[in-house]
């Protein structure tokens, strides 16, 4: 969520660097970039389109037009990745896929215990909110804003590095196993079930391959994971962990029901509902090019007299509503189409028998998009970083899949000739 202050994390700085590098490949390069354009590339420059239009005409222009430049901004991340990649499954990308995760996962057990053992929210990193105090147990976020964003960034990894587990060419299942113990300590709802139903999304893919023993091992990692995270939330209960000041009470469910209880609970919370019914408001009464981005949490507190007391954004958690509330039917229609037509195109990609070149990321990608809109439903933030990443990447393996077809149709038709 953007607040009225602005964080120069890392991730910006290659983003900006990598957009500058595309430009300059494209315009000044000897060898230039192959740039082939689809319709998601045309869906997409008319949701941008559109989405300045909502900000240029909203009552807060300054809080429109810097929620519409970081949105620029990341999808020019997206565009960039998608330009320079060309159906990469290498060993390198594997590894620092490998590392990164490693590091954030290690960070995440720290996180954990640190919390656990009474270490000051200013050694762990984890927000106030999400300390032991408020559910028995730490909801850890690692590196990321909020365990939500942490648990949608563990879903790339885990598709990943689960298409290699389920093809047989690189089982990883001690990694596996803790990506999905901290997926589970998240206790992201919308991340847990975009998980489980991504999995299963992969596991009906490779029954046709008859991949029997890594379906069966696949499961077994994911149920070990989800147990040693359960068993995790039972860490109060050691002697060390105990400090009389700051004790959690035990007068409530034991912490691990607790746990499985808040993973499993999908009653609508009171202010979600009332969000999602400001979003409906507000997008009947702006239909076109709704109340312009980043503009509904000045039209909750106008409305509903219990935020006008806030000092932090009200957010609908639900992207679908959040756009057409912001962006009106014009930007979400259009930007609808740019997601459906890369979903389409990489299924396609998938179903085509005489097709021999898809990739793990293939098969990863559309688990991880299908995932990220059963998550999209709880949450609602469109300028993450590594969202834009994976649709960058997706763009990439749809162009370099043309490419590749481009090149076998000529070399067919010289046989003709």
């Amino acid at each position: 969520m953007l607040g009225s202050t602005i964080d120069l994390r890392a991730s910006f700085l290659v983003g900006a660097a990598l957009i500058l590098f595309t430009a300059w490949s494209l315009a000044f390069a000897q060898k230039k970039l192959q740039v082939k354009l689809g319709v998601h590339h045309y869906a997409l420059a008319v949701f941008l389109f559109m989405y300045l239009l909502s900000a240029l005409l909203s009552t807060d222009l300054k809080r429109a037009l810097t929620v519409w430049v970081f949105t620029a901004f990341t999808i020019g991340v997206g565009v960039s990745v998608g330009f320079v990649w060309q159906f990469r499954d290498s060993l390198e990308l594997r590894k620092a896929l490998w590392i990164t995760t490693w590091i954030v996962l290690i960070f995440g057990f720290y996180q954990y215990l640190g919390d656990v053992i009474g270490l000051s929210t200013a050694w762990t990193g984890l927000r106030e909110l999400y300390t032991k105090h408020i559910f028995g147990f730490p909801r850890i976020q690692s590196t990321g804003l909020e365990p939500l964003f942490y648990g949608n960034f563990l879903l790339i990894p885990f598709f990943y590095f689960t298409v290699k587990f389920l093809s047989g060419e690189e089982e990883r299942p001690f990694f596996l196993t803790a990506v999905v113990t901290q997926l589970a300590l998240t206790v992201s709802r919308g991340a847990l079930i975009g998980g489980v139903v991504g999995l299963c999304l992969l596991i009906i893919m490779f029954v046709r391959q008859n991949k029997v023993n890594q379906i069966f091992g696949m499961i077994g990692i994911a149920v070990l994971g989800s147990a040693l995270a359960l068993l995790m939330t039972n860490v109060n209960s050691l002697s060390f962990a105990k400090a009389p000041s700051t004790t959690v009470t035990t007068t409530g469910p034991p912490v691990a029901v607790a746990a499985f209880t808040q993973a499993t609970n999908l009653t609508p919370q009171d202010d979600r509902v009332r969000n999602r019914s400001l979003a409906q408001s507000a997008f009947e009464e702006h239909v076109l090019l709704g109340i312009g981005p980043g503009n509904f949490s000045a039209y909750a507190k106008e409305r509903f007299e219990g935020y006008r007391s806030y000092k932090d954004s009200i957010v609908v958690n639900n992207e679908f509503f959040e756009m057409l509330a912001e962006g009106g039917i014009l930007s979400t229609a259009s930007l609808l189409v740019f997601v459906l037509s890369i979903m389409i195109s990489l299924v396609r990609i998938i179903l085509d028998k005489s097709n021999t070149t898809s990739t793990a990321w293939t098969y990863a990608l559309v688990a991880y998009f299908i995932a990220l809109a059963i998550q999209y439903q709880t949450f609602s933030t469109l300028y993450i970083m590594h969202v834009w990443v994976m649709l960058g990447i997706g763009m990439g393996v749809i162009a370099a899949q043309s490419t590749k077809t481009t090149r076998s149709n000529k070399k067919n038709l010289k046989k003709i000739s």
